[in-house]
């Protein structure tokens, strides 16, 4: 299976960095290790849940949910780190 990965940023992009396919799940050995920084706006926390719930009964996955801190300003670089030591991370936004 492959997943496509679009980069959501607004303005002028170099279309060879903003998508690419990717082999998922990695290959090789052990779960996928997943980070979801959760920007704590409504229904995100479901929303992370429900994927979170979907790839687990799929796939080999760990999952590190991380709560942001609130929608209005950047992750803490504590935050950051962690996520950063995950094979992908997500962003999610939901209202």
């Amino acid at each position: 299976m492959q997943i496509e990965i679009l980069n959501p940023t607004f303005g002028k992009r170099d279309e060879r960095l903003s998508r690419g396919r990717v082999a998922f799940p990695k290959p090789g050995d052990g779960p996928l290790r997943l980070a979801f920084i959760d920007n704590e706006k409504p229904n995100t926390t479901g929303l992370l849940a429900l994927v979170a719930d979907g790839l687990a009964a799929r796939y080999s996955v760990e999952i590190d949910h991380l709560m942001k801190g609130g929608a209005a300003h950047p992750a803490p670089p504590e935050i950051i780190g962690r996520a950063a030591q995950a094979d992908l991370a997500v962003l999610a936004t939901a209202d």
